[in-house]
């Protein structure tokens, strides 16, 4: 999740956020011994602050359209894989299986799933309308009615590994409107709200 949202190969602040954290922890004082529940909470931990200062930073965080930071999409992507019983276990969800999702380089394109030709200004740049998409995905898609695209994945989703579960679960309703958009953004900011360690 950090390494594709945080490409830089020289400067890797995340990378010694996590070091520093580790050589901190009591746990490991004097036996090098960390435990893999102990590692995990404090990858959820940065992960969170990461999310958090994000946020603080940018105003009308959830309406920035493609100013929006990858790193979000990658971290709610965490947090849906992680409440996966809850967001992604249902029959609409025909995209892709748990076992089956991969965080991916190739996803560098944010995409305006109700195209920005197609609705006001005042919704399409909404983070319920957006989802990471690779470029050749981004291409191959255009500006077509959320039912075209929905159909083009309906097909060829074995070969989209590299889905994002935002995106899988935008795709499992058969239309998309406005207010499911409005719906959509309310489910997902609830969920990066929370605390990590209050989720599944």
């Amino acid at each position: 999740m950090f390494h594709t949202s945080f490409r830089s190969k020289i400067y890797k602040n995340w990378l010694f956020d996590v070091l520093y954290k580790i050589s901190e922890h009591p746990s490991i004082k004097g036996s090098y011994n960390l435990k893999d529940d102990v590692y995990l909470t404090i990858l959820e931990e940065i992960a969170d602050k990461h999310y958090k200062k994000n946020k603080s930073d940018a105003p009308n965080f959830f309406e920035n359209g493609q100013s929006t930071p990858h790193y979000i999409f990658n971290y709610l992507d965490y947090l849906l894989w992680k409440n996966w019983d809850k967001y992604l276990d249902k029959k609409e969800n025909i995209f892709i299986e748990k076992n089956q999702f991969r965080f991916s380089l190739s996803r560098t394109s944010i995409e305006h799933y109700l195209a920005q030709n197609r609705t006001s200004d005042s919704i399409v740049h909404n983070f319920g309308n957006l989802c990471l998409i690779s470029p050749h995905q981004n291409s191959a898609l255009s500006d077509y009615e959320t039912t075209t695209k929905r159909s083009f994945y309906e097909g060829a989703s074995k070969r989209f590994d590299c889905m994002s579960l935002k995106q899988a679960i935008m795709l499992s309703k058969e239309n998309w409107t406005e207010k499911d958009i409005e719906e959509h953004c309310e489910d997902m900011k609830k969920l990066l709200d929370t605390k990590p360690s209050q989720n599944k």
